[in-house]
């Protein structure tokens, strides 16, 4: 298992936050939270199903919102 804080550029509401967590519900993601407010996602996910270029592609390709900076 692998935490991250994705920047997210783009969210201006509740309702940006909810479609993003919508979109993270990718299998092999285990937590997520989604802010608004602090424009960032804490993922957790599991590296043998999933991995990290493949969260961030999902996030920018299936929403408006841009990955800006990852803390790991």
């Amino acid at each position: 298992m692998q935490t991250i804080t994705l920047e997210i550029e783009g969210m201006t509401c509740e309702h940006c936050a909810n479609t993003l967590s919508n979109v993270l519900g990718l299998d092999g993601v285990n937590e997520k939270a989604v802010s608004y407010e602090s424009a960032n996602a804490i993922i957790t996910f599991d590296n043998d199903k999933i991995n990290l270029n493949q969260i961030i592609d999902t996030i920018q390709n299936e929403t408006n919102f841009k990955v800006k900076q990852k803390q790991l």
